[in-house]
């Protein structure tokens, strides 16, 4: 419970500092000690769950069949990968109360039952939350594997991608402001060179390691597991992250893609592009003075070899800059077409979406490989998923802007409609628009010229900000709509209207499917057979003796012990395959000595079997000739099979010197299968 609570807080603490600068009460407008005051008494009313009686709510999440309460999967022993194998559950409060015939034996073996064992039958469908939060938005995802994840290779080598390559690829000094207002940003843009961009970015060099020490090892981060796309609770910290990223022996395949480093030393290390600087609304429309603004700005992404993240729209339409510094990014493109977004918002609120590969249900999804050094330009809208071929480290961040407005709040509208919690929304967004709706009011009398896009997009943003007051029955319902600094919202959006009524400019039509355009252009893409290519090598690359799927015992009598299993035996597979349910990686791959109880089920077991009696051995005697040419034999003068060379390589100087035993001399053996195991494994050999 003390650790539930700890981690609650620190959400919290995590939320609080999204949305401010850490500033004292003192140095807070009065206004915004009453906005946090407000929060604070919302915060205490926040219900409780699990048997932790909590009102942390984040991370997987079952509920109880009998009573309704919401339970952690950690508190209640539940693992999320086993939720399907039962229809119903019931938590641990409600399992006494229910019929005797749920138990099996005595009390003390019900107790000692897992959760899952204390389930009850029923044709109802059970209720799993993964990570939306419960009072803000449905359940976005089951705890079903995900397809794409698990099966990656399959869908490259069985799904046909379309081969035109829709990316638009230009100069980094080209992409201006004035060419956003006469092309358009609605296709994906690369950039070959940072240079051109007037970006700033840490060199080649810079690691996870380093991202760990400008930002602080404590640092509380959200990691995803790849397999089925909900976060780890409890939560890690950036530390615990640093030493899974580095290790080479990995159990399961993680992802970080929302570590936001506004206010650390990191920052300092990133500069964004020009052009993002130019446009982000962020930088031109939000009061310079306020003490609190979205920190969407500056997020570092790091990711393992076979990461997945499964199609989505950023979010609030959200457009992205999106820098590989270390590693490759394999993009799945779909464009934003209302018939898309249409099948998104059912696909997303569907209960088999994780066993729905989403490009399976669109005309045309494209394929782009984002290699070291390049940059990406992510327009509004567009539904991707992302896959690492690579270990990779990326820099990038989100931005509204004037050039995609009505698509920007079409996004919203489908977030709304399908229930995204306010975790993963953009932060403040609806103040955002009132800021943005105040700002280009002004620049319209002031005779500013802005172009046909931003016009079109404005007359949406007027109709959507009117559409909110009209909802309001009061104004005091009004005043707690808007920010503070706007005084009189009404005003805005008559005066923004009658501006641009004054244009009298015709209605505006983006051109559609301006993406195809660079189809023509482009030379016919073949990512998908570099990256099958790729997967194939990988492949190739693994150890001689690859990770098993599978459960090991000895191809020896049980009752036999095992301390005189020879190197020689353990080098010849003295393993025998017995069941396809446990995943146990393969000696050869892995570069630390292993526990040998992880690997002998009879040392494992509940059941402790009396230990025959130890066989006297003889030493093993070894020959060996010294440097005055006297040398040390057997016992009987003859020699050994197994015994060394007659002259010792000096790459040897480094073994234990042999021990003088009854005229004989000895070499020490290893005594355990722990450190037999150590010593064929040391660092150099193998993969």
């Amino acid at each position: 419970m003390d650790a539930l609570s700890l981690l609650a807080s620190n959400a919290v603490y995590q939320e609080e500092n999204h949305e401010e600068k850490h500033p004292t009460s003192q140095q807070l407008p009065q206004t915004d000690r009453a906005v946090k005051t407000e929060e604070k008494i919302e915060q205490e009313e926040k219900p409780l769950y699990c048997i932790c009686n909590t009102t942390y709510d984040q991370g997987f999440m079952i509920c109880c069949d009998v009573c309704g309460l919401w339970c952690h999967g950690s508190c209640v022993g539940v693992d999320e990968l086993h939720t399907k194998d039962s229809d119903n559950y019931v938590c641990p409060k409600c399992a006494p109360s229910q019929p005797s015939e749920s138990k099996s034996g005595d009390d003390d073996d019900y107790e000692d039952a897992s959760p899952k064992d204390r389930r009850r039958s029923s044709n109802r469908k059970r209720k799993i939350h993964n990570y939306s939060e419960l009072n803000d938005g449905a359940l976005s995802a089951t705890a079903k594997p995900l397809k794409a994840a698990t099966n990656f290779k399959v869908i490259m080598q069985e799904k046909i991608f379309s081969s035109d390559d829709i990316v638009r690829r230009m100069r980094g000094y080209e992409l201006t402001k004035e060419f956003l207002g006469s092309e358009g940003f609605s296709c994906p843009t690369l950039i070959e060179d940072k240079s051109e961009l007037q970006m700033i970015m840490p060199p080649p060099s810079f690691t996870v390691t380093d991202v760990r020490n400008l930002v602080g090892a404590s640092r509380v981060l959200d990691v995803i597991e790849c397999g089925t796309q909900a976060e780890m609770i409890p939560q890690w910290n950036l530390g615990e992250w640093t030493d899974y990223y580095t290790s080479p022996n990995r159990q399961r395949i993680l992802n970080v893609i929302s570590l936001e480093v506004t206010n650390t030393k990191l920052q300092d290390e990133i500069y964004s592009p020009k052009i993002v600087r130019d446009i982000d609304w962020i930088d031109t429309v939000w009061p310079s003075e306020s003490l609190s603004w979205p920190k969407v700005q500056n997020y570092c992404l790091m990711s393992v070899r076979g990461a997945y993240t499964d199609f989505h729209i950023d979010f609030g339409g959200s457009s992205v800059w999106y820098h590989v510094l270390k590693g490759q990014k394999l993009f799945f493109f779909i464009p934003p077409t209302e018939e898309n977004l249409v099948k998104y918002a059912d696909w997303s609120t569907s209960l088999d979406q994780n066993e729905i590969f989403f490009a399976d249900k669109v005309d045309k999804c494209y394929l782009t490989l984002l290699n070291p050094g390049q940059t990406l330009f992510i327009p509004t809208g567009w539904i991707h998923a992302v896959y690492t071929p690579e270990d990779s480290l990326v820099f990038g961040g989100n931005f509204l802007h004037g050039y995609n407005i009505r698509l920007q709040i079409r996004i919203y509208d489908i977030e709304n409609q399908t229930g995204v919690p306010p975790k993963f929304r953009f932060p403040l967004y609806e103040n955002m628009l009132w800021y943005a709706a105040e700002k280009y009011c002004k620049l319209l009398q002031e005779k500013i010229q802005l172009t046909p896009r931003e016009i079109d997009g404005l007359n949406c943003l007027a109709y959507t900000l009117g559409s909110w007051i009209s909802k309001k029955s009061s104004a005091k319902e009004i005043k707690e709509f808007v920010p503070d600094s706007i005084s009189d919202p009404k005003k805005i959006i008559d005066d923004l209207n009658f501006a641009i009524s004054e244009l009298n400019m015709p209605h505006f039509q983006e051109e559609p499917k301006a993406w195809e355009k660079n189809a023509e252009k482009n030379p016919k893409s073949n990512v998908q057979n570099v990256i099958l290519k790729l997967l194939e090598k990988q492949e190739a690359m693994r150890p001689s003796h690859p990770a098993l799927k599978i459960t090991l015992r000895l191809r020896r009598d049980p009752d036999e012990d095992d301390s005189d299993v020879s190197d020689d035996e353990m080098d010849d597979g003295a393993l025998e395959a017995v069941d396809e349910d446990v995943y146990v990686p393969s000696r050869r791959s892995m570069t630390m000595p292993m526990d040998p109880d992880e690997y002998n089920p009879r040392r494992s077991s509940k059941k402790e079997k009396p230990k025959p009696k130890e066989k006297e051995k003889k030493p093993r005697v070894i020959k060996i000739k010294t440097k005055n040419g006297n040398a040390t034999s057997t016992s009987n003068g003859s020699s050994h099979p197994h015994d060394p060379p007659a002259s010792i390589p000096s790459s040897m100087a480094d073994v234990p010197s042999p021990t003088k035993s009854g005229g004989r001399t000895k070499v020490p053996k290893p005594s355990s299968v722990r450190e037999r195991l150590a010593n064929k494994l040391k660092p150099g050999r193998g993969r």
